[in-house]
């Protein structure tokens, strides 16, 4: 798991990344979303207003 972000509170829900595995599980159409970051890792596009409303 990630490191927390630093300046947020402990027990804050939003210290790590989403589960995309299980989002994806539930919304499927998120799938069709999901890109590589330049370091490798999977993430939403959140440039493309059409997957930022599937995430939501």
């Amino acid at each position: 798991m990630a490191a927390q972000k630093p300046g947020l509170h402990p027990r804050n829900r939003h210290q790590h990344r989403y589960d995309l595995a299980a989002l994806c599980q539930t919304t499927p159409e998120l799938t069709s979303f999901l890109i590589r970051t330049p370091a490798g890792e999977q993430s939403v596009d959140f440039a493309n207003p059409q997957a930022v409303k599937a995430l939501n």
